[in-house]
């Protein structure tokens, strides 16, 4: 009899992330990862755990973005500072500096600088040409829609294609998934326990 509601949260949350992965959204909210605690003084305080199925949603730490589902390095031309993030911040809002995109998990403007691509390429202009990008087109990027899925496919440790988006479209919808799932399986348990008395 025990069973029941562990059995019940269990496949809520396994419908949650179903319905979660219909509109682009993952099981953590925005900004948040699955088990990717980041400890800076205050370890608890940025993660929410589930002890049911052994999981926690964190926010995810400077130098990475998250979508919901993995913590994911910012690419190069891109910085971000704080944590909890959906998306990266442009190195530079200039068309004329280029990042090495595979350096990646930039927290700052130093970072940003050691990115440039004449410090990884020198006068090489082919490696240049292949392997750097603006800010500014990095952001472009991240934001298209549909996925630029070629670009995230690019990195030595490519970008998952459930992440290869900053954009926020469907992040609202997600969240009434979720509370219309979370009421319909309260109701369910609530209509077990009352046919068992």
């Amino acid at each position: 009899m025990t069973r029941w509601p562990l059995a019940l949260v269990t496949c809520a949350l396994l419908v949650l992330g179903a319905l979660a992965n219909l509109d682009g959204s993952g099981l953590c909210a925005n900004g948040e990862c699955i088990n990717c605690l980041y400890c800076n003084g205050d370890c608890y305080s940025h993660c929410t755990c589930y002890s049911e199925i052994n999981t926690c949603c964190c926010k995810s730490p400077p130098g990475h973005y998250a979508v919901g589902y993995e913590q994911v390095a910012c690419p190069g031309g891109t910085y971000q500072d704080r944590l909890g993030k959906p998306a990266c911040k442009p190195c530079s809002d200039s068309s004329e500096a280029y990042y090495y995109l595979q350096y990646r998990g930039s927290i700052d403007h130093l970072d940003c600088e050691a990115a440039k691509c004449e410090t990884v390429c020198g006068d090489n202009t082919t490696c240049q040409e292949e392997k750097c990008m603006t800010g500014p087109a990095v952001v472009a990027m991240m934001e298209s829609s549909p996925k630029e899925l070629t670009f995230c496919s690019s990195f030595d440790t490519p970008i998952p294609a459930t992440a290869c988006s900053w954009t926020k479209s469907g992040a609202g919808r997600a969240l009434d998934h979720r509370a219309a799932v979370v009421i319909g399986f309260g109701v369910a348990l609530a209509s077990i326990v009352v046919h068992r008395l």
